[in-house]
């Protein structure tokens, strides 16, 4: 089990700071912004 990789844990915090990163890179790249998956499903 020492070569797994750590598990990561869903929580708001996480949820909030990957939905920043998204838009940021979305900007960056001149992209069309899109509602993130978790906001379809």
């Amino acid at each position: 089990m020492k070569n797994y990789p750590p598990i990561l844990e869903a929580n708001p915090l996480r949820q909030q700071a990957a939905e920043k990163a998204w838009q940021l890179f979305l900007k960056e790249y001149n992209l069309p912004e899109v509602e993130p998956v978790s906001k379809i499903f």
